[in-house]
């Protein structure tokens, strides 16, 4: 059964955590105690190392994990925000213009509603791959100060939510 003080996040399988790629853990009589503290050593290393580990949901979700309380993921639909609840994120930040795929890419409208309904906060700050405005990575800045936490953004890839946290956070 699920225990707080050994999970990164909200209930989830231990196979599904961000840390373990395991799916099932057999316990030897007697040995209970030794596995929460290898769990908790292991989500205490984690969580000191920002940026170095990264997840991929069943769903095909990749997050990585860019600061202590912000992650990003590639372009996610209005059915990911249950998902990001489920996984215990409180806010979504929206770094992908509308259309910048055509037609097909989920609108940030569709994406905000959803959020809603998860019972995500969600802030909504398009910006070009290529380039962030000195504007866009001090409204970042104020939205992962001012935003419940953890925080989860994304954009095409991850690759530019990321990059303009790491922005934010120099300024």
């Amino acid at each position: 059964s699920w225990r707080k003080d050994l999970s990164f996040g909200a209930p989830v399988e231990i196979g599904k955590m961000r840390y373990f790629r395991t799916r099932i853990f057999r316990v030897k009589q007697g040995m209970n105690k030794a596995f929460e503290e290898g769990v908790k050593t292991a989500l205490a290393a984690y969580r000191l190392t920002p940026g170095t580990a990264s997840m991929t949901t069943d769903g095909g979700h990749s997050l990585r994990q860019v600061g202590p309380e912000v992650s990003v993921a590639g372009q996610l639909d209005p059915a990911a925000m249950a998902w990001a609840a489920d996984l215990g994120f409180r806010s979504v930040i929206n770094n992908r213009p509308d259309f910048e795929a055509g037609p097909g890419q989920p609108t940030s409208s569709a994406i905000e509603a959803a959020a809603a309904a998860a019972g995500l906060s969600y802030a909504y700050l398009p910006v070009a791959p290529a380039y962030q405005s000195p504007q866009e990575i001090a409204r970042m800045a104020e939205l992962v100060a001012t935003l419940p936490k953890p925080i989860l953004a994304f954009c095409r890839s991850g690759a530019r939510s990321g990059k303009l946290y790491q922005a934010s956070q120099q300024r």
